[in-house]
């Protein structure tokens, strides 16, 4: 399954990598997540080498996350992807749907751990640790599991 879901921490994860069998599944775990999370609560989407959604998953998305825009648990969450165009479809969906807490796209993973760790209570480590217990390590991002930042990486961040 090329989606995978859990927690560390306070931090909710996804991680995508190739294509998006498994988006239903996805979409459910996203509305638990909005739903479930606590007061300071954070949330990181890893897409690698990830296929964009189409129109109608798009549009679904925006409307699970209209649905839980009422609450404010969330304190941020960092959309962190290698592709250029799931880039340009994570805005495109911020366009559609406003959300009550801070939700930055970043090139660089190390860069969004950065950002991510201004929460109290974040933990790259145990986030990395997290995923590395299920995501299979043919799918992993080499980038993001690096304990170092790879200097050729993009460094923006970008709401």
């Amino acid at each position: 399954m090329p989606i995978w879901t859990g927690k560390a921490s306070n931090c909710w994860w996804s991680y995508h990598h190739g294509d998006l069998v498994g988006w239903d599944a996805h979409l459910v775990a996203v509305r638990e997540r909005v739903e479930l999370a606590r007061l300071g609560d954070v949330m990181v989407t890893v897409a690698y080498q990830s296929e964009a959604p189409d129109a109608a998953q798009r549009r679904a998305v925006a409307k699970v996350l209209e649905v839980g825009a009422h609450r404010n648990a969330l304190s941020r969450h960092a959309f962190v992807t290698d592709s250029s165009l799931a880039f340009g479809v994570h805005t495109a969906v911020s366009w559609l749907v406003s959300r009550p807490w801070p939700d930055l796209v970043f090139r660089d993973p190390h860069v969004a751990l950065e950002w991510l760790g201004e929460s109290p209570d974040f933990s790259a480590r145990a986030l990395r640790q997290s995923m590395a217990e299920v995501v299979p390590s043919s799918r992993r991002w080499p980038a993001f599991f690096s304990a170092t930042p790879d200097a050729s990486a993009g460094r923006e961040a970008q709401p």
